[in-house]
């Protein structure tokens, strides 16, 4: 069912009627692990408020804006009464096996003013991944989060060509002795903190049995902005130090996320976006090769038959992966605005790309999700009336809209 479905008609009855009061329907929670991610879905909450909390040792932590960009979370609420919790896998409480098994616990809170008791669930999903590439990115609205793989004594060896790429240059066997100490921003002047007043400053920072993994806030203090061809990017470049005894080792980890419908375009018809093809910041190789291209939508990737099926588009030119969604198209959500005595509509889609790529030279690939929330500028939509009264039914009726009702 495409957007366009959720116009309605309001039928407008002049008469006495007697209201009763209905009960809310119970809420409805699914959860869904979409690769490095987890996404829980929330629906039909009418009028309570949410709170989300994770559940770490029979406690819970509530998810606060800093808390969420800190530790992976994103939480989001519609007009329509529905929530949508994003979680890396790597977040800040996941229950980590091996770096193959990630167990989250999340507690639902829901508070309504017309009910003494508070109502609880409590979410427990489990998501196996161990198809992890080198270095692993996800721009989210409020956060970029960037994984990549330590090099380990067993599969460590001297690189045979010149230290152009940071991520190799420094990088050294590391056991479980080693630590993080410091950090090392780029901002594109250095600026040193040890691990502590970085995580205090809103950094999410961990070492995991095989990888490092980073947090920033989106965007934060020590990030900045570089134009990509044509597309503002928030950019964060960090080498984090590791210290053993008396040894030192350190690893380059960075990401680049577009800014806030950044690249994107409206015509009357649709909606387009350009991601470049390649992300420059986070690549140090002239052998670049793009290996996949996926789309998707509320995480979800799409494939080919269903894409062709919305009437969605994807392409690549020689600087761009382009994106094209109908306006109205399925996927989408329409939102009722009223100003100045006129009525408009405004659609929302949120789009994922995820980007597959390798360096020849370094032997690395790196997977690149990110998500983008659009919403198209404002159309006007004069509403029709119809008179529908029939004079021997004793009553006037009319038929007023179309008017969004998703």
């Amino acid at each position: 069912m495409d957007c366009l479905a959720g116009l309605g008609w309001f039928i407008l009855l002049v008469a006495v009627v007697n209201i009763e009061a209905q009960n809310k329907p119970p809420i409805k929670i699914n959860s869904k692990c979409l690769g490095n991610l987890l996404r829980v879905d929330v629906s039909r909450l009418g009028g309570r408020f949410l709170e989300v909390s994770v559940v770490i040792n029979n406690s819970s932590i509530i998810l606060k804006p800093s808390l969420s960009s800190k530790c992976g979370f994103t939480i989001k609420k519609d007009h329509l009464g529905n929530a949508v919790i994003y979680a890396s896998v790597q977040n800040c409480f996941a229950q980590n096996v091996d770096d193959k098994a990630f167990t989250t616990k999340l507690g639902l809170r829901l508070q309504s003013d017309n009910v003494v008791e508070d109502e609880f669930y409590l979410v427990e999903e489990t998501c196996y991944y161990s198809s992890w590439a080198s270095r692993e990115i996800i721009c989210k609205p409020n956060y970029m989060e960037v994984s990549v793989k330590k090099a380990a004594p067993t599969d460590y060896n001297l690189p045979a060509y010149p230290y152009s790429d940071p991520r190799k240059a420094a990088e050294q066997p590391m056991d479980a002795g080693f630590r993080i100490t410091t950090v090392v921003f780029f901002t594109p002047e250095e600026r040193v903190m040890q691990v502590d007043e970085a995580q205090r400053n809103g950094y999410g920072i961990s070492s995991t049995p095989t990888r490092l993994v980073l947090r920033s806030p989106n965007p934060s203090r020590e990030t900045y902005t570089k134009d990509v061809a044509g597309v503002p990017m928030t950019v964060l470049s960090t080498s984090i130090i590791f210290e053993k005894t008396k040894l030192t080792t350190q690893l380059y980890a960075g990401a680049a996320c577009p800014q806030a419908q950044g690249g994107v375009y409206f015509t009357e018809t649709s909606i387009r976006w350009f991601l470049p093809r390649r992300i420059d910041p986070l690549i140090y190789s002239k052998h670049f090769r793009l290996l996949e291209v996926n789309m998707g939508v509320d995480g979800r990737k799409l494939e080919a038959t269903e894409m062709s099926a919305r009437n969605y588009s994807l392409t690549l030119d020689d600087l761009y992966v382009i994106v094209e969604i109908p306006i109205g198209a399925a996927g989408c959500q329409i939102k009722s605005h009223a100003q100045d005595g006129q009525y408009f509509t405004s659609y929302m889609i949120e789009l994922m790309l995820e980007l597959l790529w390798t360096e020849d030279d370094t032997n690395e690939d790196t997977r690149y999700k990110v998500f983008l929330p659009v919403e198209t500028p404002l159309q006007l939509q004069p509403p029709q009336v119809i008179d529908a009264t029939v004079p021997k039914e004793m009553m006037f009726k009319a038929l007023i809209g179309p008017w969004a009702l998703m």
